[in-house]
């Protein structure tokens, strides 16, 4: 695909349609490239077709070129729908996309999506689906795969919103800027893009100017409200010149935006083009809570909504997926994992590390379980060393379930003297902590919500996500500190896409070079603001950036990212992150000279403090409150104060984490 890519790109404009239909032709099976069929009373011709179903030569090339590397997809338009391969015996189905697992016994599923994408074409009326199911069962693959398969044939132009993370808006703004080819330009080039493209599809000059606003440096001039009617016209305005297939991914995770622009679209009653693929990890859409359920259960009734639900997998499709990967293995796996193909592929890579090819290269079955199980022995022995709470915890909690076949426990229990040496002091860590039990040599999580999130299980509400995510990341990363931090942004940057882990761990990475005045510190918070992390952890993201603004020093900078994480821990009741705005807040302060302010802010921090004491987050800090003001105390030449607030800074902490650190403050 990247040669590919180089070759368009190398081409004369001219020459760039040709050649991609050549592509296109060895690429997909002919049963791919018959069009669907045209509405009542029109020829294909008269939708944009040529007669032979395939798109004029401009729309093929302005469909190709859509996502080329450089675009925010970094995907070419053709890479996951036209070539698509077809498994007769196994009824396989994959899309032709690099590294992707395959999609199995999905066809039905997308014959549907794709004859309800027909009549959005036929009536330019919108249409609603949301396919539901079990996390793990393929709902963003079947929805990207349609909307791959329909940008391919010119049919449509498709984009894929990521719901939640609290920042739906700024994602809405850059799909529309995306759709306008203005979203990797800022400035005077974005605002003259977005006009010269917004002219295009017929936009109104005032909704053009309030575009550019909106979108050229992300300015906010209009209010909320209109925000959402603007983006609604725009998507309607270019739902007209060529229907649209938005992919909603995490619905059910949806912070209102999104929801809101729906709402607005289908409200008017013009006509449009748009399909709306909600992928949403609830069941039934009866447990799709707010906007999103009410419009559902109204477009319905009008027929222009569709439930689309995913079930789980049969043991011979979740057997036909692993057996390339683990052989005779395969109806173990598949009897284990209750027909979640995404679990089944992890089960499988934790058993097998190396190819099919190299596997076959040993002649003798008992050769192969044994290479087998040294090879998995190997990768837990060499990675306990330096990197096992934030790798491996999955691993062996997986290998540890009831869920698990007793295969792959008895492999755990034949490794587990071999590896003990290397992992004993990070298990004696979880296990005395309560995370972890141990049962004759079997790991297993002694909170059953843990496995859950594990497993792929029944949905967890966004309370119970986040306060698992913080037991287990936060033990995970913040009992390591003998982890090398290099070593832990390699385990990050490896992580899969979309991993819990990854907002927490970019956040505590960023803390710890913080800390240490690493100018990589940026970075890692930049990642960690990536990664849809959960309001606490946006605010602490807020406070990291004053902390770095505080090194500078820019005093308005430090105050404005303060009053930031001060919005959302009065909104939310963030108690625990008080004292940390206040030891911010008191810096801001000192620095400007004012050291009674400073100790004033401190003083009330602790008497906000006093009853949430006994929880552990909250403990370390204001432990640092009373450091902080045994500095002020010192700077001031009261010493027998400062003495006083070392020791009460010793007392609140007990044995913390950090009580090294505090008794070298000791000595001031």
């Amino acid at each position: 695909l990247r040669n590919v890519i180089a070759d368009l790109l190398a081409k004369s404009p001219e020459d760039r349609p040709q050649l991609a239909a050549d592509v296109i032709e060895r690429l997909g099976p002919a049963g791919d490239r018959v069009p669907m069929p045209a509405p009542q009373g029109e020829s294909p011709t008269s939708q944009g077709q040529s007669g032979d179903g395939q798109p004029p030569r401009e729309e093929l090339e302005e469909t190709l070129l859509v996502s080329l590397p450089g675009g925010d997809d970094r995907r070419s338009s053709f890479a996951g729908g036209v070539a698509r391969t077809a498994d007769a015996d196994s009824g396989s189905f994959m899309a032709a996309k690099a590294n992707a697992p395959q999609l199995l016994a999905r066809e039905t599923q997308v014959d549907q999506l794709e004859r309800v994408a027909s009549a959005v074409r036929s009536d330019s009326r919108s249409r609603l689906v949301v396919i539901s199911g079990d996390s793990g069962l393929g709902k963003t693959r079947l929805a990207q795969e349609v909307r791959y398969s329909l940008e391919s044939r010119g049919w449509f132009k498709g984009v894929r919103l990521l719901c939640g993370g609290g920042r739906e808006e700024e994602a809405v703004r850059h799909l529309i800027l995306r759709l306008l080819y203005a979203s990797r330009l800022q400035g005077k080039k974005a605002e003259k893009r977005i006009l010269q493209a917004a002219s295009a599809y017929g936009i109104s000059p005032i909704d053009c100017a309030a575009l550019a606003r909106w979108g050229a440096g992300g300015e906010q001039v209009e209010s909320g409200p209109e925000r959402i009617a603007l983006a609604a016209r725009v998507l309607r305005r270019i739902g007209a010149k060529r229907p649209l297939v938005l992919v909603l991914d995490e619905a059910d995770n949806s912070d209102g935006f999104a929801s809101a622009v729906l709402e607005s679209l289908f409200a008017d009653d013009s006509t449009d083009s748009v399909l709306f693929v909600l992928a949403t990890s609830l069941r039934t859409v009866a447990q799709v809570g707010g906007p999103f359920r009410e419009l559902f259960n109204l477009l319905a009734s009008e027929n222009k909504a569709f439930e689309l639900p995913l079930g789980p997998f049969s043991p011979s499709e979740v057997d036909a997926l692993v057996r390339p990967l683990v052989g005779d293995q395969a109806p173990t796996i598949a009897s284990a994992v209750r027909g979640n193909p995404k679990l089944a592929l992890e089960m499988a890579r934790l058993s097998v590390r190396e190819t099919k090819t190299e596997l076959e290269s040993l002649r003798e079955p008992e050769d192969v379980e044994q290479a087998q199980t040294d090879r998995l022995a190997s990768h837990l022995s060499s990675s306990a060393s330096d990197h096992f709470p934030a790798q491996l915890l999955g691993s062996l909690a997986l290998l540890g379930t009831p869920q698990a076949s007793g295969l792959v426990k008895s492999r755990l229990a034949s490794i587990w003297e071999r590896a003990r040496r290397e992992v004993e002091a990070s298990l004696d860590e979880w296990i005395s902590s309560g995370v972890l039990v141990e049962e004759e040599e079997v790991l297993s999580f002694s909170n059953p919500q843990h496995e859950r999130l594990l497993m792929g299980g029944d949905l967890l509400s966004l309370a119970e996500r986040e306060a698992i995510v913080s037991q287990v990341a936060g033990w995970q990363i913040q009992h390591s500190n003998e982890i090398p931090i290099k070593r832990m942004m390699e385990i990050l940057d490896h992580l899969p896409n979309h991993s819990p882990l990854l907002g927490p761990g970019w956040l505590h990475v960023s803390e710890v070079l913080i800390r240490r005045g690493d100018s990589r510190a940026k970075e890692s918070l930049r990642k960690a603001d990536r990664e849809g992390t959960s309001v606490g952890e946006r605010a602490r993201i807020a406070l990291n950036w004053a902390d770095i603004a505080l090194t500078v020093p820019d005093l308005s900078e430090a105050r404005r990212w303060c009053e930031r994480a001060e919005g959302d821990i009065q909104t939310h009741h963030l108690r625990a992150l008080e004292p940390a705005l206040a030891r911010a807040r008191a810096r801001i302060a000192r620095l400007e000279g004012d050291l009674s302010g400073a100790q004033r802010i401190l003083l009330a921090a602790v008497a906000q403090q006093e009853q949430v004491t006994s929880q552990e987050g909250p403990v370390v800090e204001v432990a640092a409150v009373f450091t902080d003001l045994a500095d002020l105390a010192v700077q001031a030449g009261r010493l027998g104060d400062a003495e006083r607030y070392c020791r009460r800074s010793l007392r609140t902490l007990g044995e913390g984490l950090d009580r090294p650190l505090l008794v070298a403050k000791t000595h001031l």
